[in-house]
């Protein structure tokens, strides 16, 4: 075989794995370990495979997928999976580029800054202030934000939390709760906020909405204050027979405190959470989830269309909440 004839065939041959992993490796698809792709690269140089030429020959173009925050990263891995396998079949050039540790977007720009024109797709637990739109307006290249928006600075893939809240306020009142609680996350978020304000617009256009029944958002060990607050609602004249919090974290807190005090869920009150985490699924929570696979998609869809010049300017693509049912809600108690 002569130098620079090789084929990914070739490759697989050398390498002892099969065609499609060789092409996965390749294209950097996140799937395919570093010991893989190592094993890859190397059998590609031994035969001469032109891996320059193949880069440039097969990318239409850099998605970089800024992650700023490791917690993120694994809540939201299908999603990124999605990117990364729909990028690579689309023949992006997929880039992950990980904060050592939780970084400000100002930082994690910084250290992108060598790694050429593309798209960014932000990912973080962070709100984004005033000043970060400013500075993402800033850049050179478009940028996709992922369950935050900029109202217009950036294009952004998003959970309708807006619309969560007011179909949380209907599934409720819709087994009869009358008395609804919630128990807000940190309101620097623009999720959360949206959270609160379709939660409190739902039960205020079935004429249910109780201020005394909401309270303060999340403060200090998130437990303690989950407890506290229970104790707060069992207190009021006219408690709740329904309690919806901002995630499942917080719900699996206060089904232990209500039965800490004697009280059946979902007999006696019904409680609801948000997330869908993997470590609450065993309480079987009623629940909200994101849909992880289709912001994944959706976001490909905008880089596609930035890298092809059919999108100027920018989008902001809103999902519809992923409702699941479960065993910690039920009819109100008469």
């Amino acid at each position: 075989m002569s130098k620079g004839k090789a084929t990914l065939s070739d490759i697989a041959k050398r390498s002892g794995l099969s065609i499609a992993t060789v092409s996965r490796a390749l294209h950097n698809d996140r799937r395919v370990s570093e010991v893989t792709r190592r094993k890859v690269i190397s059998a590609a140089l031994e035969l001469g495979f032109p891996l320059s030429s193949f880069a440039r020959e097969n990318k239409v173009g850099r998605l970089i997928v800024l992650v700023l925050d490791r917690g993120w990263e694994q809540f939201f891995d299908e999603a990124l999976n999605e990117i990364s396998n729909r990028g690579a079949e689309l023949g992006f050039e997929v880039v992950f580029h990980r904060a050592a540790h939780h970084e400000s977007l100002e930082t994690g720009l910084a250290g992108i800054s060598g790694l050429g024109d593309g798209v960014v797709v932000v990912g973080t637990w962070d709100s984004i202030t005033e000043e970060d739109a400013a500075l993402l307006s800033r850049q050179r290249y478009p940028a996709i934000l992922i369950n935050r928006y900029t109202n217009g600075f950036t294009s952004a893939v998003t959970h309708d939390d807006y619309l969560t809240g007011i179909t949380a306020a209907n599934y409720l009142a819709g087994l009869g709760h009358r008395h609804i609680a919630y128990l807000p996350g940190n309101q620097t978020s623009s999720a959360m906020r949206d959270r609160l304000r379709g939660f409190r617009a739902g039960l205020e256009n079935l004429g249910i909405y109780r201020p005394e029944l909401f309270a303060e958002p999340v403060q200090g060990r998130v437990l303690e204050w989950a407890g506290d607050c229970v104790k707060q609602l069992l207190a009021l004249s006219t408690p709740p027979t329904a309690i919806w919090t901002y995630n499942d974290i917080v719900a699996s807190a206060v089904i232990v405190s209500l039965r800490t005090q004697g009280i059946e869920v979902p007999r006696q009150i019904s409680v609801m959470g948000h997330d869908n985490l993997p470590q609450t699924r065993d309480l079987g929570l009623t629940t909200f989830g994101y849909r992880l696979p289709e912001i994944g998609y959706h976001v490909i869809r905008l880089a596609e269309g930035y890298l092809k010049g059919a999108l100027q300017g920018t989008a902001h693509v809103s999902l519809a909440p992923h409702f699941i049912p479960g065993n910690t809600t039920g009819p109100a108690p008469n």
